[in-house]
């Protein structure tokens, strides 16, 4: 049932978006703060454990400029991720 999700391709992108959070030097508060959500919901956006939406990736961009335009889009069209061991 999960055969389309590519959970290499989504790790893979998490771990770009990590790098640029990093890059930010931004707290996951302040990420948070500059995205208008709390600071839960920012950490679950960069797992690819929730959808992010067109007005929140724009600020998105703004707050981690080196992330790719092409993981904000992933980020919005692909299912969001979570696993249970």
């Amino acid at each position: 049932p999960y055969s389309s999700v590519n959970s290499t391709a989504i790790a893979e992108r998490v771990s770009r978006v990590l790098a640029a959070k990093t890059a930010s030097n931004l707290t996951y508060d302040q990420l948070a703060t500059s995205l208008g959500v709390t600071n839960a919901y920012a950490a679950q956006l960069l797992l690819g454990q929730a959808k992010l939406t067109q007005s929140t990736a724009f600020k998105l961009q703004e707050a981690l400029p080196t992330i790719s335009d092409h993981d904000l889009q992933s980020m919005q069209n692909d299912f969001p991720f979570r696993s249970f061991d």
